[in-house]
């Protein structure tokens, strides 16, 4: 629609990283999830802003987003939360992303395509601790696939992480208590995994010293968080419009669509 916009204020969205980044911990690294494009704020620019802001990942949803990324030019390292499949796989390897995991089929078949380039291809393996979305329900399988992943050659276990449900404190100190007994039994057999992770953008406000490795923000670079964070947030997109008319009604009468 003529006179009709959205704008999009990346000082903004720098405003809000550069707060968050001096709330967390420096030895805790960012992931900006960037999918569904950027939330409507555009994948291209808002990606770019991110990492010349010096961001250590970027979230996508699927292979497709990573890949855009990529061939614009974007050189920090991309996790696709979602699913891969096999026939992207080749994708993957060729363009340097890492993949989130959880059958052990997948990784076979992964490390199968990484060998044809020779090329090592980072995966991070997901729990599902109560989210019940995407993820390993069984934390002695996941241990037992790791087992047996840790072996390939061609596949390196960078990342483990879950999604907090966040339905109340309760349920939320579940899911951590079943992160940490896994990670505990993971280090009982000798095995080191670089990035845990299992807070987003209202885990991060809320649970300060829960942070382990790195956090997922999404939400709140774009200038929203449904709990009060400890600085004012301002909001990234803006919808404009030119006034068609403006008009006096009388008293009990209606506008109609």
């Amino acid at each position: 629609m003529k006179g009709t916009r959205v704008e999009i204020n990346l000082e903004a969205l720098s405003y809000n990283y550069r707060q968050m980044r001096q709330l967390i911990p420096s030895e805790v690294k960012i992931a900006a999830v960037v999918k569904a494009n950027a939330y409507g704020h555009d994948l291209f620019e808002v990606s770019k802003t991110f990492e010349l802001l010096g961001v250590d990942y970027i979230g996508v949803a699927n292979i497709g987003e990573a890949v855009s990324l990529r061939k614009a030019g974007i050189h920090v390292p991309i996790l696709v939360m979602g699913k891969t499949f096999e026939e992207d796989y080749d994708l993957a390897v060729k363009y340097e992303i890492t993949l989130t995991v959880f059958e052990l089929d997948d990784v076979r078949k992964l490390n199968l395509n990484a060998s044809f380039d020779e090329k090592v291809t980072k995966v991070h393996l997901k729990f599902d601790t109560g989210f019940n979305r995407l993820g390993y329900k069984s934390a002695d399988q996941l241990i037992e696939d790791l087992d047996e992943i840790k072996s390939y050659e061609f596949i390196k276990v960078e990342g483990l992480f879950t999604h907090l449900a966040l339905k109340d404190v309760d349920s939320d100190d579940n899911q951590f208590d079943q992160f940490n007994a896994l990670l505990a039994k993971i280090r009982e057999k000798g095995i080191t995994i670089p990035i845990k992770h299992i807070c987003d953008s209202i885990g991060t406000i809320a649970y300060p010293n829960r942070l382990y490795d790195m956090v997922r923000l999404g939400a709140v670079l774009y200038g929203y968080c449904s709990r009060k964070t400890p600085f004012d947030l301002m909001p990234v997109m803006s919808f404009k419009t030119s006034v068609a008319q403006v008009k006096t009604i009388l008293p009990g009468e209606g506008v109609s669509y």
